[in-house]
């Protein structure tokens, strides 16, 4: 499964660990986890084609949000996942990543009006990613 692989990835990553510990979710992060944490998801996820068809190939979005308290916090945790999924390919479980690449990233100050002092701090990073198998 992709989320898998993400995930195998992501929690094999020494930079990554250093600052998130496990604190790595896909889709959302788990109520009261503590921060910093990295939450990640697949998505538009396509088969690619050739001339004859299908070619075995499906190339998705991959989104990561690096949350934390601080605003460099967040941005230093952004680098590293950056630095543990740009490049990244292999064979995890039933999945083969042929291409993962960085892709665009957006840092976001998510607290507005009043009680944002308690919201914290999220960049998200996009990533283009080719892979076989489930």
């Amino acid at each position: 499964m992709i989320e898998q692989a993400i995930y195998t990835i992501l929690a094999g990553n020494a930079s990554v660990g250093a600052i998130a510990g496990d604190r790595i979710s896909p889709h959302q992060r788990v109520q009261g986890t503590a921060l910093p944490a990295v939450v990640y998801q697949v998505d538009d996820l396509e088969p690619m084609r050739g001339l004859s068809g299908t070619v075995g190939l499906t190339s998705a979005t991959l989104s990561v949000t690096a949350i934390a308290e601080t605003y460099s916090s967040s941005r230093s945790l952004a680098a590293a996942v950056i630095g543990a999924l740009n490049g990244a390919a292999g064979t995890y479980g039933s999945v083969v990543i042929t291409s993962l690449h960085y892709a665009q990233q957006t840092p976001t100050d998510t607290g507005i009006g009043e009680g944002e002092e308690d919201l914290p701090y999220e960049v998200l990073t996009q990533y283009r990613i080719h892979y076989t198998g489930l």
